[in-house]
């Protein structure tokens, strides 16, 4: 896929400056995870059975994960239709958002990890764990989201894919030209 204006595929000014601009919502809503699953954790019972306590740790990150994994795949889907539409893409295509089922039984699995440190009193404090915990997993799955697209967008994917260290991927499979 080109860019409108001819130049070769990567980021065009407007559309690096549209990408920069969605890492803005997605901050925001990274923080709202993060604050308010500490909030929650905040009233986790310590006084009652290790079951309990347990299930108290369950609940709070099933309900980020439905929460704020909802907000984050959603705005995932708004900023790859948005690049794509910015970069002409020629195609018919439907950004889907991500079925969050299995990443809430993945954290179910995080559980008993949380709750094995909390009751051996490993964590300093579970608000802070879990805390980092929401905003970890709102971010994977709004990234999750943008590569389930961009793997199944028949134009390949809008923009240059970086690496963890922001070096550009040259991998021939990764785009279509």
């Amino acid at each position: 896929m080109r860019p409108r204006n001819g130049t070769k595929p990567g980021l065009s000014s407007s559309s690096a400056a549209f990408v920069e601009a969605q890492k803005t919502p997605l901050v925001k809503l990274t923080e709202t995870a993060s604050r308010a699953t500490a909030k929650r954790a905040q009233r986790i019972d310590f006084q009652a059975s290790p079951a309990e306590v347990r299930d108290q740790i369950a609940r709070i990150l099933e309900r980020s994960v439905t929460e704020f994994g909802a907000l984050s795949t959603k705005l995932a889907v708004t900023m790859y239709t948005e690049t794509r539409r910015d970069f002409g893409a020629g195609s018919p295509f439907t950004a889907t958002e991500l079925d969050l089922e299995p990443i809430k039984e993945s954290a179910a699995n995080e559980v008993d990890y949380v709750w094995q440190n909390v009751m051996a009193k490993k964590f300093n404090d579970v608000r802070d764990t879990l805390a980092v915990m929401a905003e970890s997993v709102t971010r994977s799955i709004y990234n999750q989201t943008i590569l389930d697209n961009a793997r199944r967008d028949p134009d390949g994917p809008p923009f240059e894919w970086s690496s963890p260290t922001g070096a550009p991927c040259h991998n021939p499979d990764h785009h279509n030209h």
